[in-house]
């Protein structure tokens, strides 16, 4: 069974989900979020297409 944080999924469309474009594990937003990582970012593995 995979881990529940892993199942949760946030739209870029919210207020949050834009906050997060461009940012890194280890940020903070708004001073009470913390990106503690992203499991996948399609233009580190070279895939920009889709």
């Amino acid at each position: 069974m995979k881990d529940k944080r892993m199942q949760q999924m946030l739209s870029i469309f919210t207020d949050t989900g834009l906050a997060l474009l461009g940012r890194r594990a280890g940020d903070v937003i708004d001073g009470r979020l913390r990106i503690v990582g992203l499991p996948y970012q399609a233009e580190a593995t070279g895939n920009l297409y889709g």
